[in-house]
């Protein structure tokens, strides 16, 4: 009876040296999954080896029944995904639960549950950010810019290129979708510009400040092609995650006039809003330059790139009319005349030869 007792007493000892065996195997096999910094098969197999010799381990010692070691096995599968996002963002490593990669020649972004991780050519180390930051995330240098007519004239012939990557363009906005969306479409540019109907990008923004914006606005976007469309023999081109680089000067410009050659006491009304009226006098046109875009002055003071008092700041010399305290304020191209705002609204903007007796101050309760 000893004897037989001694016999499974060491049999015992030998199955629990085996049974912890499986489990220094399994850590071992984790540890080689994060040796291998690459986005590798193998390395999503080892940790199903891995979790499959835990649960037999916890068979061992539990003597589970079989529904119960489906469930250890699903447990243990989840905890391996938890444990995979803080592995990757502790050692910033490659995630061994890769399920999406968009590369090129400059960045890559590993996509796994929960994490996306970026991994720059200016820096050679991975940057882990949770999955709801989108965004390009690497310097905007990293990447090539493309014109946006050529873009737009080759993705539909090219598009398993662009598919699924990150790509930076320049362009003019052909259309403006409340503060989330822009649209740009191939254009040509003489004396005006003129958009083409046949396709159309579509730029989705998530976290962008599109206020100073607007149609005929050359900007650079970087952003991610998701989708391409066709609808009777047009196509739209679907850009997500985007992000504007080269944010707009609208510090330095110039506001210049040309003169009408038959005056004729020609008035017309260029803007109306609660604050100003405002009126060109015997003008062709007043334009706004800043280093990448020109607009007509109504359409900068509509789209918030100046304020009204941008137009008469640099004055050359001020003169103020005694009879009703407005002002009249000589430009280097141009005069302004700011009627007295106690009373009126009014703002004329004219020729070099305007005067108070060219214009009349309306009151406010006329207006």
């Amino acid at each position: 009876m000893t004897k037989k007792k001694r016999k499974t007493t060491k049999k015992t000892k030998k199955q629990e040296k085996n049974n912890y065996l499986f489990l220094i195997i399994s850590f071992i096999l984790i540890i080689i999954i994060y040796l291998i910094n690459s986005v590798n098969v193998i390395r999503p197999i080892l940790w199903l080896i891995a979790i499959g010799l835990i649960t037999y381990y916890l068979n061992k010692i539990l003597k589970l029944n079989i529904k119960k070691i489906t469930c250890t096995f699903l447990i243990l599968l989840l905890i391996s995904l938890v444990l995979d996002a803080i592995i990757v963002s502790i050692f910033k490593r490659v995630p061994a639960y890769t399920y999406n990669i968009v590369s090129n020649d400059k960045v890559k972004v590993y996509y796994s549950p929960g994490l996306k991780v970026w991994q720059c050519e200016s820096d050679s180390k991975l940057s882990v950010y949770e999955f709801f930051e989108s965004g390009y995330m690497c310097d905007a240098s990293d990447i090539a810019e493309i014109d946006s007519n050529s873009f737009l004239n080759s993705v539909v012939s090219n598009y398993e290129e662009y598919h699924n990557q990150y790509v930076k363009i320049k362009g003019k906005i052909s259309k403006k979708n409340g503060e989330t969306t822009l649209e740009m479409k191939p254009y040509t540019e003489t004396t005006s510009v003129e958009f083409a109907d046949n396709i159309t990008l579509i730029i989705f923004f998530e976290d962008e400040d599109l206020t100073n914006y607007d149609v005929y606005d050359e900007i650079t976007v970087i952003g991610l092609i998701k989708n391409l469309e066709e609808s009777d023999g047009k196509y739209t081109v679907y850009m997500t995650e985007s992000k504007i680089v080269g944010e707009t000067d609208l510090t330095s410009f110039t506001i210049s006039a040309n003169q009408t050659n038959n005056c004729n006491d020609n008035l017309l009304s260029l803007v109306t809003n609660e604050n100003y009226n405002l009126y060109s006098y015997c003008l062709d046109d007043i334009i706004v330059t800043f280093p990448e875009n020109v607009y007509e002055l109504s359409d900068a003071l509509s789209g918030n790139k100046i304020n009204i008092e941008d137009v008469y700041k640099d004055y050359l010399e001020v003169v103020s009319n005694e009879d009703d305290g407005s002002k009249l304020y000589r430009m280097e191209t141009y005069n302004v005349i700011e009627c007295n705002p106690e009373n009126s609204k009014d703002i004329y903007v004219g020729s070099l030869t305007m005067n108070f007796n060219n214009i009349k101050c309306n009151p406010i309760s006329e207006n």
